[in-house]
């Protein structure tokens, strides 16, 4: 805790917190306010585009269209998430529905859990849905890690590394392109009431989109 530092860092987390789901009205949103917030991603020339959002169920037809439009022309930017989890009985894999991840990569944000609650790994993949799949911290950093099983969190790095927007200036149309310009960006949940939130080795408790950044 006392090493904590801010890094350099070429991330943007599209912070998907309470006041951005009390101006939408709702959660989960509607596919199209994905879909605007990839378009207006692409349109601000972001380098990748990452979803830490589960995509794994059908919506009304209108709003997985137009996701899946917005995925297709962002033209191979955009990644998914897959995961792994418990359910107290089995172990269960959540992959993007076809129709998303056909325009797509898809990424693992799975996260492994100490005895004591304590977030300190992410592996370097899984297999998925029968597919050997990349973590999402491996594939943003463009490291291989075949020959290793899991990645050691670095928890020196400040989470004031990384600028964090809320969802809702984005969609608002507040966010100027020059922040968002080149980076990789990674959308996911921040707000307490979505409770994706983990506990660090420090103490610090930090969302999930967070904690992959």
């Amino acid at each position: 805790a006392l090493a904590k530092a801010p890094v350099d860092s070429n991330l943007v987390v599209l912070a998907v917190d309470s006041n951005s789901i009390a101006r939408i009205g709702q959660w989960p949103w509607p596919r199209q306010i994905h879909a605007q917030i990839v378009d207006k991603l692409v349109a601000a020339r972001a380098n990748q585009i990452a979803f830490d959002i589960d995509f794994s169920s059908a919506s009304p037809m209108p709003g997985d269209d137009a996701f899946r439009k917005s995925l297709e022309a962002a033209g191979g930017s955009t990644i998914l998430a897959g995961f792994r989890q418990f359910d107290g009985e089995k172990l269960t894999d959540t992959v993007p529905l076809a129709a998303f991840s056909e325009h797509a990569w898809i990424a693992s944000v799975s996260v492994k859990v100490d005895s004591d609650g304590v977030i300190r790994r992410v592996p370097f993949g899984e297999k998925l849905a029968g597919q050997q799949t990349p973590s999402l911290a491996a594939y943003l950093a463009q490291v291989n890690g075949k020959e290793l099983a899991d990645i050691n969190v670095d928890f020196s790095i400040s989470s004031s590394s990384f600028q964090i927007v809320p969802a809702i200036d984005l969609i608002e149309g507040r966010v100027p392109a020059s922040l968002i310009a080149g980076k990789d960006v990674i959308v996911g949940a921040t707000a307490v009431e979505l409770r994706d939130l983990f506990v660090t080795p420090t103490g610090e408790i930090v969302p999930g989109s967070v904690l992959q950044a």
